[in-house]
This record gives C-alpha cells, structure tokens and sequence, in this order.
C-alpha cells in the first residue's frame, strides 16, 4: 500500500511526502523501491534525504553505488571540497 502512495508523490514531486511515506517503515526487500527514491532524490538534488533512502538498501553494491553517485554530486557542487578528502 505504502508503495503506491509513494510513486503518487513521486510522480507529483512531492518529494517530502515520498520520502516521509517510507522513511519510518520497516521493510525488507524494498531495494528496487529504495533504490527508485533514492534515484529521484539524488536527481531532484534532495542529497540528504537520498543518503537515508540509500542506507535502507541491502544490496551493497547498490549501495555503494549509490554513495558514490551521491558523494560524486556533493563534489561537483561545491559541497565538498576533493582535495580535503584527499
């Protein structure tokens, strides 16, 4: 049930409610559904609410995956400073 609610806001970008219909559940194998939000988030440039969604994933190379496109944007926007990390 709570999926559908969460492509409706999705499809509405309402990322807010997206993210709220799913961040306190407790659900396993959700990673595809997961792994859509976190897509959407990290698109919309909704970075911090893309790393909870992403966290919730347990497919680790999808996760990793998704951390690296995530952090990949921080950079690229100023965020963080590569040569820092280094």
């Amino acid at each position: 049930m709570f999926l559908e609610v969460s492509n409706e806001f999705l499809e509405k970008q309402e990322f807010d409610r997206a993210f709220d219909s799913i961040n306190h559940k407790e659900v396993f194998a959700l990673d595809d559904h997961y792994n859509e939000l976190a897509q959407v988030l990290t698109d919309n440039g909704e970075l911090e609410k893309a790393i909870t969604v992403a966290s919730k994933l347990s497919n680790y190379k999808l996760k990793e995956s998704l951390f690296q496109q995530i952090f990949n944007l921080y950079i690229e926007r100023g965020l963080i400073d590569e040569a820092k990390i280094n």
